[in-house]
């Protein structure tokens, strides 16, 4: 696979882009420091992760968003930001990324999340993750606990694994599911998937 890096900070750029080149799987690893560079590039190659940060001095992450899925919506998109507001990563992911994490997060969280979205998947991480759930929610008739566990079963996690990640039996994570779907009037993992990503939760 072929990455993009679109960074304004140059160090940034030049970190990452000595890690990831030795990543399996990546052929090249192009990198920008603005949105006219970004384009310049993906316009000539054959890009298929964007890793962009949010804040650009030509514009903003999320019109690379729009623009890159308006134009191709084959290249997949990782955010890579310090900005962890809850309204932020949801805007992020309206918008169609299909990943969000966080800059001070190790590498092999990155590179997973990169694998995950290569491959068609969406990811976010355990602190995006947190983020979306500190989130205060009136509308949400669901708990934070049941949203936490909405997000991982519409991730594609199992009962058993949600269970194992919480220390909780499966069983219980079974009966809130049943609670969940109750409360959602909802039957079935699709429109529990459906649900989840209305919300910008993934």
């Amino acid at each position: 696979m072929n990455l993009l890096l679109i960074d304004d900070h140059h160090l940034v750029l030049q970190g990452l882009h000595s890690l990831l080149q030795k990543m399996d799987g990546v052929n090249e690893v192009f990198t920008a420091s603005n949105s006219k560079e970004a384009f310049e590039i993906i316009n000539t190659h054959d890009i298929t992760v964007v890793l962009t940060d949010l804040q650009m001095p030509d514009g903003s992450g999320f019109d690379i968003i729009t623009k890159v899925k308006t134009t191709n919506s084959s290249i997949r998109i990782l955010v890579l930001s310090m900005d962890e507001r809850a309204n932020s990563i949801e805007k992020a992911l309206a918008l169609g990324a299909d990943g969000f994490v966080l800059k001070n997060e190790k590498i092999d969280i990155l590179q997973k999340a990169i694998v995950t979205v290569n491959n068609g998947g969406q990811f976010v991480s355990a602190a995006i993750m947190r983020a979306l759930l500190n989130k205060t929610s009136a509308n949400s008739p669901i708990t934070s606990r049941e949203k936490e566990i909405a997000i991982a079963l519409a991730n594609g996690k199992s009962n058993q694994e949600v269970g194992e990640s919480l220390f909780i039996s499966s069983q219980t994570i079974a009966t809130h599911r049943k609670n969940i779907y109750r409360k959602l009037s909802i039957t079935n993992t699709a429109a529990l998937v459906k649900y989840v990503a209305e919300q910008g939760w993934i």
